[in-house]
């Protein structure tokens, strides 16, 4: 999911994705979680405190 697809969202069902789709947004956007598991730009978790 882009911040411009939920931006752009007019009710929860435009949201709503499926296994069919993957290819093509893997395809269109790349793996959009992948900056998560980069350590160079991993951020400070925060302690609860």
């Amino acid at each position: 999911m882009t911040w411009d697809e939920v931006a752009g969202c007019a009710q929860p069902g435009d949201l709503v994705h499926t296994a069919g789709g993957i290819s093509a947004r893997l395809d269109r956007y790349g793996d959009l979680l992948a900056p998560l598991l980069d350590p160079a730009r991993a951020g400070r978790v925060p302690d609860g405190g």
